[in-house]
């Protein structure tokens, strides 16, 4: 009987340890099927231009309004400063797309975040980008 039990946690540790293994990227990519042909019957619709709620400008707002509306926010004085930057990369081949995908430190988006979204939640075509 505990040798039985013994296989079973054996077998089931060996199982999370090889499930667990597993890159992210796998998971994504099988759950998102063949991502070199679009779901184009799902495509992304943007709308107007958004305001950057993370801006500089609008941090320092939200800091001052604190500030008035506590009595201990005047205690700190904080230097509001950009920690991160928000760039449009456009690889020009599949191999500069590999480099970007490669680096661990970027976050990267196939659709522009500063846009309102109007419909769909699948692919998106930059008018501005040529095909190809």
């Amino acid at each position: 009987m505990q040798k039985q039990i013994f296989r079973f946690l054996l077998v089931t540790l060996v199982g999370i340890l090889i499930y667990s293994c597993q890159k992210e990227d796998d998971f994504y990519l099988e759950s998102q099927g063949d991502r070199n042909e679009p779901d184009i019957s799902n495509s992304r619709v943007l709308g107007k231009k958004l305001e950057n709620p993370y801006s500089v400008t609008n941090m320092k707002k939200a800091y001052d309004n604190l500030k008035n509306k506590s009595k201990n926010a005047n205690n700190f004085n904080l230097d509001i400063k950009a920690t991160h930057l928000y760039i449009k990369f456009i690889p020009k081949s599949e191999e500069e797309l590999s480099i970007l995908k490669m680096d661990s430190t970027l976050i990267l988006y196939t659709y522009p975040l500063d846009y309102e979204i109007i419909e769909g939640s699948g692919y998106y075509r930059d008018p501005n980008v040529p095909e190809g």
